[in-house]
């Protein structure tokens, strides 16, 4: 008898929590602005990296990759976009991965090749704490560019 009388109220909690909206959706973010841009350097694509948008409010981060051509779109989680507000924005260079970081200790160690530099990333723009990079985000579309200078 006391099994079915937890297992009712159980069930009757988890439906109460499914027809809450925060148990279906999650944290409920507010409205969204869809985010895109292009990073560049001197005028020329940034085509490796990362840009990240920190929102001063919550403190939540979003990091995109940068494609090819320095362009990039914003998505947090499973949205498109990024909550309405305030942001800090810094870019950062490629991670290289444990086969790339081998090959270049190889490589350094028999005294070829140099250690791969990110010059079309200023250190700079590579930290929150010293980019002077920021936007707000707006309920609609938000097309930004950096263009990066030493």
């Amino acid at each position: 008898m006391k099994r079915s009388v937890t297992q009712a109220a159980a069930a009757v909690l988890v439906l109460i929590c499914l027809d809450a909206t925060g148990c279906r959706r999650g944290p409920d973010l507010g409205p969204f602005g869809d985010v895109s841009g292009k990073v560049t350097f001197t005028g020329k694509p940034v085509a490796e990296g990362a840009i990240t948008f920190t929102s001063t409010g919550s403190g939540q981060s979003a990091t995109i990759p940068l494609r090819p051509d320095g362009s990039y779109t914003a998505r947090l989680g499973e949205r498109d976009g990024l909550p309405v507000g305030e942001y800090r924005v810094y870019i950062r260079p490629p991670v290289l991965t444990q086969e790339q970081r081998a090959a270049k200790h190889h490589q350094s160690a028999a005294g070829e090749g140099r250690p791969k530099t990110y010059p079309m990333i200023p250190q700079k723009y590579r930290s929150e704490a010293t980019s002077e990079l920021s936007v707000t985000v707006k309920e609609e579309d938000n097309v930004f560019g950096f263009d990066m200078h030493n």
